[in-house]
């Protein structure tokens, strides 16, 4: 990811029409020479299911890592791949995540003081080539009912 470069994510049906589920979770997944490097949790959609990523703030969350562990967070994202994999955890998954970070720091992730709707919708990892400074992805999700 390069410094002039952002990402506008959009949840879309299975008609491709906007799909207003907001406070999804989404993760992205960088990697080097085709190897996996980083997963970052970039934020969460809007009520409206978007969600936009600037450079700055994949950087600064970039940044705050290597302060803990310097060797892990490195590599800066302008030497990672052009492609970078979309990530929308499951609720399991969130849960798994959720008591490895317990078990591990003896306190909740940050991120689980407002729990994200990721129940709400099923999607798969969706891979794309960063080209320009936008690039616009719709991620095709599935709405569970619970």
């Amino acid at each position: 990811m390069q410094t002039d470069q952002s990402i506008d994510i959009q949840l879309v049906d299975g008609s491709g029409r906007p799909a207003a589920i907001g406070n999804v979770m989404i993760d992205l997944a960088f990697y080097t020479k085709g190897n996996f490097r980083y997963r970052f949790g970039v934020g969460r959609t809007d009520g409206s299911g978007r969600l936009a990523v600037a450079y700055a703030g994949v950087e600064t969350i970039r940044k705050e890592n290597a302060e803990f562990d310097l060797m892990d967070y490195n590599t800066k994202l302008e030497e990672c791949d052009p492609r970078v994999e979309i990530v929308i955890d499951s609720e399991e998954e969130l849960r798994e995540r959720y008591r490895k970070v317990l078990r591990s720091y003896a306190s909740p992730p940050a991120w689980a003081k407002d729990w994200p709707s990721n129940a709400s919708v099923r999607a798969q990892k969706r891979s794309v080539e960063l080209a320009g400074p936008v690039t616009r992805v719709e991620i095709q999700t599935q709405r569970v009912l619970g």
